[in-house]
């Protein structure tokens, strides 16, 4: 694993590029959100976060937020789900406030603005499917094998 990013600083984590390969992954939650909230830099914003996956339009993405930890108003051009694994977190979107507790899902349209705050300690999975093409950085696959699995 090369543990350097272009500025020849150590790494915080695995590349992207080998979190993301292969066909299948399997990933422990409850060990992911330890060792994020046991990292040794500071929290931004109350909050710090892992992408545990990206595809093509799919992001999937793990939080762990301190109490108060926030994420500014911000929109996404797809659909957004957010996954309350523990804690609490309310959720604004225009005229509407939702308060998430443990196990709860909220599901939004693409382009809907919406903010975050935890009002505990929380871990939220959150999943994004963009709209539109496929992004640039995503894992290259053999699209001919693709093809070939799909055939029946």
């Amino acid at each position: 694993m090369n543990n350097t990013n272009p500025d020849s600083q150590p790494r915080l984590r695995e590349h992207p590029v080998a979190r993301f390969d292969g066909d299948h992954h399997v990933f422990d939650l409850n060990t992911i959100a330890t060792d994020l909230q046991n990292e040794a830099h500071e929290a931004t914003e109350g909050h710090r976060q892992i992408a545990l996956y990206h595809y093509g339009s799919v992001t999937t993405i793990l939080f762990a937020f301190d109490e108060g930890g926030v994420l500014e108003e911000h929109q996404a051009n797809g659909v957004v789900s957010i996954h309350v694994l523990d804690g609490a977190i309310t959720v604004g979107v225009p005229e509407h406030s939702h308060q998430l507790e443990a196990g709860q899902i909220l599901v939004l349209s693409p382009n809907v603005r919406h903010d975050l705050r935890a009002t505990q300690a929380s871990r939220m999975l959150l999943t994004v499917h963009l709209h539109g093409n496929k992004h640039d950085d995503a894992p290259h696959r053999d699209s001919e094998k693709d093809a070939t699995a799909r055939t029946p």
